[in-house]
């Protein structure tokens, strides 16, 4: 990988020298990596923008994309900080979306397979988008999530597995550190 840097202007003049880059990439480590660049004019007034860089595996020629049906036996297990319970909900047959961003690196529609978005009907800014990474033992990792309309993300992620002989991708997301949303998709 090799830093492009950004040009900047204030004014119609050249700024890129003013420009402060943070985030580094490592090459030999397939993921997501982020890149920011910030400046900051005389008065004190900043502006940023991030690159996104992805580092692929080239041996990961798998490709998962396609539309995915939430499995029953899914559900959102949340945990009562008070009293230690668990209370589970079961639910199914939600629409979930998998497109491939680069060798390796999938785009999801919604982490949480509807649960918001679909079952509670929030919408689409109440579902958790992000990527996930296929590896070479088809283990699934997470590299990033957002859920717009509360402003956070996941707080873990573990257990991700794709299964190529049935096209079945399951995993378990913690959310708010009291869910956990166990999903099955195929």
């Amino acid at each position: 990988y090799t830093e492009q840097g950004c040009k900047a202007t204030l004014n119609g003049e050249d700024y890129s020298s003013k420009v402060v880059t943070s985030g580094t990439v490592d090459a030999s480590k397939a993921g997501l990596y982020y890149i920011t660049y910030s400046a900051t004019n005389a008065d004190g007034f900043s502006v940023s923008t991030t690159r996104t860089v992805a580092v692929c595996d080239p041996t990961i020629t798998t490709d998962m994309s396609g539309t995915y049906t939430l499995q029953a036996g899914s559900h959102r297990d949340y945990y009562h900080k008070e009293d230690g319970s668990v209370a589970t909900t079961s639910f199914s047959g939600y629409t979930v979306k998998v497109t491939k961003a680069a060798p390796g690196i999938f785009y999801v529609s919604d982490m949480m397979g509807g649960y918001y978005d679909q079952k509670a009907g929030y919408g689409s800014s109440y579902a958790m988008t992000g990527y996930f990474q296929l590896l070479a033992d088809n283990s699934l990792v997470l590299l990033s999530s957002s859920v717009e309309g509360w402003g956070d993300s996941a707080t873990g992620f573990k257990d991700g597995k794709y299964d190529p002989a049935t096209g079945e991708i399951s995993y378990v997301v913690n959310y708010a550190t009291s869910m956990d949303f166990v999903i099955t998709l195929k």
